[in-house]
């Protein structure tokens, strides 16, 4: 896995699409195990006004500091 408990990263899984994208910040709480994994790779808490928690797949993720 690429990311890290604890680091942020931001979450956009319309990347691709710039007329969907709307790129949020998120922390990575949880990296499931090979073991635990169905289709998702991490469990995130976007942090936004209405933060909510989240289980993405790693393609959706990239690195805080690659904003943009």
């Amino acid at each position: 896995m690429k990311y890290k408990v604890d680091e942020w990263v931001i979450f956009d899984p319309w990347k691709a699409n710039s007329t969907l994208s709307n790129p949020q910040r998120a922390v990575i709480l949880y990296v499931f195990k090979e073991n635990e994994r169905s289709i998702y790779d991490y469990e995130i808490y976007i942090d936004s006004a209405n933060g909510r928690y989240k289980k993405v797949k790693e393609a959706d993720l990239y690195p805080a500091s690659q904003e943009n």
